[in-house]
Order: structure tokens, then sequence, then C-alpha cells
């Protein structure tokens, strides 16, 4: 296997070993179709199984909650159409870019051509900065709703929800977007031993990572802060009337912790590692902080599930579970 062989995924592809002088991984095992796998036979099918259990949930969890808020009526609420948008991320993340990952990781070589190689990766890193900017518009939401819950009941139309929503997914393209414009190293002859990654180019490693995670990891903390503060103070009478919206902001405060577990320790690891000549994580560690940051489009359904008793009654009426 050549240096250029690894077990590289996709946005997590920032290091080259031969620029970086990490050691290179470059074993081959057979496998009984005669393909030469990354890993051992049998941690490959372990790594599969579990990685297609992943795609399955993240796909049925974020249909049913589509599903729930189309046809359930409590549910049927203009907000509500916050969380439609981010299952719509969740779930192109476990169509568009999960399967790919799995044979990358597995494989260890980019077996899809350039096409799409540019595909894959434009796609991850725009259903992921979509599944985390819905998170930063849901969050934005919940605060103005409850600091200043008068003026926004009149202002939360479904007009403005729906060009919120446009504004993530404009944001999100246009954070995905430039390495197909120009802005990548990415070879001018490309085969299966070449890597299937992003630019490594420190510029775009920034510009990227805040407008992804960081300035929206800012915002959803700040607007926590203050919702958390200003909920100290709501009296007797409105805290009754906004029991329904502090229900949903700590259901919001339970999805924003998962997703900082989830997603911090990649966005540390893509950050750091362009800057940092001599870190060498393995691949498997790699996959898996990568993998990490995934998992997250499958539990926020899950999230919901738990936590709110009315898309808990949806999902248990679109199954047609009875007590």
């Amino acid at each position: 296997m050549s240096p250029e062989n690894r077990n590289l995924s996709s946005i997590d592809n920032i290091t080259d070993p031969e620029i970086a002088g990490c050691p290179v991984e470059n074993d081959t095992f057979p496998s009984v179709l005669g393909i030469d796998l990354a890993v051992p036979e049998i941690e490959a099918v372990a790594t599969v199984l579990t990685l297609l259990c992943v795609i399955v949930v993240t796909i049925v969890g974020n249909v049913l909650v589509i599903l729930s808020v189309f046809t359930y009526k409590p549910l049927r609420t203009v907000q509500n159409f916050f969380i439609v948008s981010l299952a719509v991320a969740d779930l192109m993340v476990a169509v568009l870019v999960l399967p790919f990952n799995v044979a990358y990781s597995v494989l260890g070589r980019w077996v899809f051509g350039i096409g799409v190689c540019k595909m894959w990766l434009t796609s991850d890193v725009l259903c992921c900065t979509a599944s985390i900017l819905n998170l930063c518009a849901i969050a934005l939401d919940r605060y103005w709703a409850i600091t200043d819950p008068i003026n926004y009941a009149l202002k939360r139309t479904l007009r403005r929800v729906l060009f919120m929503i446009f504004v993530v997914w404009v944001l999100s393209a246009l954070i995905s977007s430039p390495p197909l414009l120009g802005w990548n190293d990415w070879p001018e002859v490309f085969h299966e031993r070449t890597p299937c990654k992003l630019t490594e180019e420190q510029g775009y490693v920034i510009y990227s990572s805040l407008g992804s995670f960081f300035i929206p990891l800012l915002i959803m903390g700040t607007t926590k802060v203050q919702t958390f503060r200003v909920d100290q103070f709501i009296e007797e009478k409105q805290r009754i009337s906004l029991s329904k919206e502090r229900r949903a902001a700590r259901t919001l405060g339970i999805i924003m912790g998962v997703f900082v577990v989830c997603w911090l320790p990649f966005f540390l690891m893509y950050v750091i590692l362009p800057f940092c000549v001599l870190c060498c994580p393995t691949d498997k560690f790699k996959n898996f902080i990568t993998w990490l940051g995934y998992i997250n489009s499958a539990i926020n359904p899950v999230i919901y599930t738990i936590f709110n008793m009315d898309f808990r009654k949806a999902f248990k009426k679109l199954l047609r579970i009875r007590k």
C-alpha cells in the first residue's frame, strides 16, 4: 500500500503522512470476497454491521420526526418547521454521506472516482453544517420565545421561519462549496490509491470550522445562558403560560449538550492537525472521532422520543403502538 493509501474519512482527512512525517499505516488484509481490506475481516464485518445500524436508526428516526410534524396535529406548529429542517439535514447525512464512509473506512481506499469524491465531500460538509446551523436557529427561536414572548408570538410567522431556514441552508452552501470552486488541492490525476479528502489549506480549515461549529456553538451557548437568566426572574403566571416553551427549551438544552459531546472532539482535531505536523492520530482514532459526530444525527430523534411527550405520542401513532 502506497503512502497515500490510508484509511481516511471525508472531512477529517487533513494531514498527509509524507508532509507531516507521520508513520504510514500500510497493512492490508485479504477477505473471502478477494477484496483487500484496511482492517482484519472480522473487524471489518463488525464495523460494517455497527455503522449500518447507525445509518438505519438515523433514517428511521428522522423520517418519523418529519412525518410526526406533518401528521400529528399538536406538532403542526410554525416553530416545528425548524425541527423538520434539522431532520432533513440529518436524513441527508445518513443517505448521502454515511454509506460512502462505511466503504472507505473498511477498504482504506477510495474506489468511486473523483466525481463522486467531490460530491461526497461537499455533501458531507453541507449536511453536517446544515444540521449544526439548524440547531443554532432552534436555539435562537427558543431564546426569543422566552425572553420576548408577547412580541415574538406576533413575529414568529411561517414566512419568518421559512426565511430563517433558507438562510441556514444558504450559509451551509457557502461554507461547503469553496472547494468545488477552486479552494482545494485535489490532484490532477486521481485513482483509487489517491485519498479523497478536503483541502488541507489552513485558511479554509479556519473558515469552515468557524462557520460550521465554533460561531454556532458560541451563539447557542450565549442564548442558553441568557434564557436561563431570564427564566429565573419570570413571574409564576408567566412561567405557567410559557411552560410549553420552557419544556422545549429544556429539550433543546439536552440536544445541545449531546451536540457538543459529539462534535467538539472532531472540530478540535480538524483545526489542530493542519497546524501540528507532529500530531499523528491513528486512522482508527480519526474514524471514531468522525463517526462520533455523525452519530449526533441519529441521537436527536431519540431525544425527542424520551423528552417530548407530543413526539412520543406521534411516534407511537405512526408505529401503531398501543398500551
